[in-house]
């Protein structure tokens, strides 16, 4: 498949970068994408061409798909307008992507990171990508904004006992249970009535995220989950939790750090295959068996 890339002006004569026309640097195109609260998967409805405007000149309306990372459900409506290159309109200097009308205009299925809420939910900078058809696990990732990802790996579910030293100085043992799938890490638990359900579930976030969660950075077989504790409110950082996992040995590293006074705990350890717990029976006390 050929390396698409968000933002790109897809087009048979005509491929160019989203930042050709920018005015911001790269950097800040994979900062948008890192930080967007939605990765969406759309089937696209409508494209019409706004004549008269220079920019925004392109209304697209679409049905959600999939929404990766936030909480949009399929078949939401979505309304917005991206920079389109047409007759009598050539591309201007600016933040946001062009693309072109004709391309824009047969496409089917379009993925993107999404930022905003309600009626003003729209690519970051107007980064959005062609992709083949819809599918249960995206095209698109947001270091590289590439969107030609392979089918993910089988679900990994992982049992992590830690060993290791606290600001205290006493030692720490605990362990976690996770899941790394679809892009995404999850973490077990059996607590009730906790921020994403009751009972014994799988849930996205080590804690209730109060501001826009960071996603699951993969780099090779490095998989690095960074969380953040806020104050009711969310106004104040507390605490930043950062959870390194290497497949290819099975380590993992786990990083505490408290903002008020910079204490930080560093615990290591070994992380093992082991069954879903979701599909394991549960026993009439409440046991789950196999566990």
């Amino acid at each position: 498949m050929k390396w698409m890339t968000l933002g790109t002006v897809m087009a048979a004569a005509a491929i160019v970068s989203p930042t050709a026309h920018a005015a911001l640097a790269s950097e800040y195109y994979q900062q948008a994408r890192e930080q967007a609260p939605h990765h969406l998967q759309l089937q696209v409805t409508q494209v019409t061409l706004l004549r008269g405007q220079a920019r925004g000149n392109c209304e697209v309306e679409a049905t959600v798909l999939r929404d990766f990372r936030g909480a949009l459900e399929k078949g939401s409506p979505l309304r917005f307008t991206l920079n389109c290159i047409a007759t009598g309109v050539r591309p201007m200097p600016g933040p946001n992507a062009w693309h072109d009308y004709q391309t824009l205009k047969a496409s089917h299925f379009m993925e993107g990171f999404f930022r905003g809420a309600g009626a003003d939910i729209a690519p970051a900078f107007g980064q959005l990508a062609q992709v083949a058809s819809e599918r249960e696990w995206p095209w698109c990732e947001a270091q590289t904004g590439r969107c030609d990802l392979p089918p993910p790996s089988p679900p990994l579910v992982l049992e992590c006992s830690i060993v290791g030293i606290g600001v205290t100085g006493k030692q720490v043992r605990s362990g976690w249970i996770i899941k790394i799938a679809d892009h995404r890490m999850w973490f077990w638990s059996d607590i009730k009535q906790l921020h994403a359900g009751e009972g014994r579930h799988w849930q996205p976030h080590l804690w209730e995220p109060q501001r826009t969660p960071s996603p699951l950075q993969v780099e090779g077989d490095r998989y690095t989950q960074v969380s953040h504790l806020y104050s009711e409110g969310g106004e104040q950082l507390l605490m930043t939790r950062t959870f390194i996992y290497k497949r290819s040995t099975g380590e993992f590293e786990e990083r505490h750090m408290a903002q008020e006074n910079g204490g930080e705990d560093l615990i290591r350890g070994t992380c093992l295959p082991i069954a879903d717990p979701e599909k394991l029976p549960v026993a009439a006390d409440g046991r789950q068996i196999g566990s």
